[in-house]
């Protein structure tokens, strides 16, 4: 997909701006905030690809301990570098969960 011209792009946010009055309407409350974060071009292309889902968005805490367990999954159960008793006990229920998943996919 092209880049919208700066001035579609403006009129783009502005037009999204405007958005609020829906803001008890699903699917339309953090547009707004989603187009100041990614842009115009993935906005456009999360409401392609992922338009008519609820998704939710991890905190940052959840997004690094869950990192944290996969890297931990991947050195232990992939790489064998390390062994279960080197994952910090405050990772442990996410290991797991990730091992459960990885070994029904298997």
């Amino acid at each position: 997909m092209n880049n919208l011209p700066i001035t579609e792009e403006l009129d783009f946010a502005y037009l999204l701006e405007l958005m609020p009055v829906l803001h008890n309407q699903p699917g339309f409350t953090w547009l707004p905030e989603l187009f100041s974060i990614i842009g115009p071009e993935s906005l456009i292309n999360l409401c392609r690809y992922a338009g008519g889902e609820n998704i939710q968005i991890p905190t940052l805490e959840e997004l690094t301990t869950s990192v944290e367990a996969l890297q931990f999954f991947y050195d232990v159960r992939i790489k064998k570098s390390r062994t279960l008793k080197d994952v910090p006990s405050e990772l442990l229920d996410k290991f797991r969960v990730i091992c459960q998943e990885f070994d029904a996919d298997a």
